[in-house]
């Protein structure tokens, strides 16, 4: 495989889960995910709160990595969230959808885009 120098290229993947999550299960979700795709933190997750004024009602949890960012995204009138994966380091796309298979199940389980080299 060719290395990059982190900023070069960027690779994108987006699931989406049926099934809800709570803000602490949102939280334990980011984690399990940056440490199975072997990616680092940078600070704390940053929050948002949709009251359904501009339509939906769900949170929002924005984790910025020293790679690029994850974000989960609740919809709970809809019965499903997302997640979405932006880094300039190469990650396995498939770890992370056979750590979702292994949470939700894979029935539960839609993968929307990936965007890899």
């Amino acid at each position: 495989m060719t290395t990059y120098t982190l900023g070069e290229k960027e690779w994108q993947s987006g699931w989406r889960v049926n099934g809800q999550l709570t803000l602490q299960e949102a939280f334990n979700l980011c984690g399990n995910i940056i440490d199975g795709i072997d990616m680092t933190k940078h600070g704390s997750p940053h929050v948002e709160f949709f009251n359904g004024e501009k339509g939906g009602v769900g949170f929002q949890v924005y984790q910025i990595l020293v790679e690029s960012w994850l974000i989960i995204s609740t919809w709970p009138a809809h019965g499903f969230f997302r997640l979405n994966l932006s880094s300039c380091k190469f990650f396995n796309h498939g770890r992370v959808s056979a750590l979702l298979v292994a949470m939700f199940g894979a029935e539960n389980l839609e993968i929307q885009w990936q965007v890899p080299l």
